[in-house]
Parts: structure tokens; sequence; C-alpha cells
């Protein structure tokens, strides 16, 4: 039903695209499978947005949005393993600006792309495993060694002087 729904709407068909796209949604709920969910919801948005139904549209990407990070906390794995999985998931952000942006609202805009990079972020500050090491020259790499030193060194004074 999904992909008969895409079919439809890259044809023009949007009427017959929206009854399928709908049927795909009902299923996805009843069985409960978040993955397929969020994808039939982004590809609702689409087809609500071909029929300039831009309401409609940002309500399943929004739905997609909640799903996607629903899924985002059941990521097994590393910081990339998890990056990797949202950097898939990032259309029904983008498709939110797009709609933003064509209302004028920057505000809202700005807010998506915010939210949308800063859940990679968060995931791999929260795991703390980071290595940024990696990315750096050896100066930075040094210069980063004799920061840590400072660092330990002022917290040792700190805690002598209380």
């Amino acid at each position: 039903m999904h992909s008969l729904a895409v079919l439809h709407a890259d044809q023009g068909r949007y009427e017959r695209a929206t009854a399928l796209i709908e049927r795909a949604l009902s299923f996805a709920r009843a069985v409960h499978n978040r993955e397929l969910l969020w994808r039939v919801c982004d590809t609702a948005g689409r087809v609500y947005e071909l029929q300039k139904q831009p309401d409609a549209a940002r309500r399943a990407y929004d739905e997609a949005i909640t799903v996607i990070e629903e899924l985002r906390t059941q990521v097994a794995g590393d910081e990339q393993q998890q990056a990797q999985f949202f950097a898939s998931k990032l259309s029904p952000y983008q498709n939110v600006m797009r709609i933003l942006l064509s209302q004028q609202n920057l505000a809202a805009a700005l807010d998506y792309a915010e939210r949308s990079k800063a859940r990679v972020l968060l995931d791999v500050l929260r795991d703390g495993r980071a290595n940024i090491a990696k990315a750096m020259t050896p100066a930075e790499q040094e210069k980063e060694k004799a920061l840590q030193r400072d660092l330990v060194s002022l917290n040792t004074q700190l805690y002598l002087t209380s």
C-alpha cells in the first residue's frame, strides 16, 4: 500500500494516493511497526503537501518525528551507529522545515533544524564515548593533553583550598 501510494502520488493521482497512504497508516499503527510507521507518515506528509494541505502534511511529519525519536532511544551500538541510524531519518525534519520556511515561519524552521542536529549530539554526549582525539592533529592532541593537565592541577588546588 505504501509503495503504491508513492507510485500514485508520483503520477499525480492524489486521491488514490491518499486513500492508499491512509490505509497504510492504519496498518502500520495496528501492527505496531514503528519503523514502517515513520516511513509511511513521511510519505503521507509528502502526499498531503502535493495536494496543497500543509497542515495535514505537518501533522504527518510531526508524527514521523515522534516515532523516530522513540526509535532513537532503542538503538544499540556505539555513537557512530546511533548517528547513522538518525542520519537516515532526517527527511521528516527537513520536510517540516520546508513547510515552515514557505510559511515564513523562520523561528520554527530554525527550531526544527536545531532539534535534528541536537539529537545526534545528545546521544554522543550521553554515552560519553566520543573520542574526539581521532579527528585532531598531533598538535591539537598535545594541546588537549596540556589542558587536561592544567584542569587536574586547578582541581587539585581548588580541593586543597576548600
